[in-house]
């Protein structure tokens, strides 16, 4: 994620003035980037998640690290979300 935020930086930085004007544009086009690649993301958890579901089962044990797992991963995620939207906007010198 790290390596989108450094890219649409430097695509911003590139602009001239009065295409800087198109900033929407261009946060919206990164901004689906990371929606992308946190699905993929979600995807790969959820197959680790099931599988450590099955094995849990398997061998009888509880459940609860299962679950723990996937609201640790759930706040993760949201702080990730966070930290990436506040060093975009610091990046390209908006403060809101």
């Amino acid at each position: 994620m790290l390596d989108l935020l450094h890219r649409g930086v430097e695509e911003y930085r590139s602009l001239g003035p009065l295409q800087k004007l198109r900033f929407p544009v261009l946060a919206a086009k990164y901004m689906k980037k990371v929606r992308d690649l946190e699905s993929d993301c979600d995807r790969e958890v959820e197959l680790l998640l099931r599988k450590l579901r099955s094995d849990l089962k398997q061998q009888g044990l509880s459940l609860e690290l299962e679950q723990l797992v996937r609201k640790e991963y759930a706040r993760v995620k949201a702080v990730r979300r966070k930290e990436f939207l506040f060093y975009a906007r610091r990046a390209v010198g908006l403060s809101f």
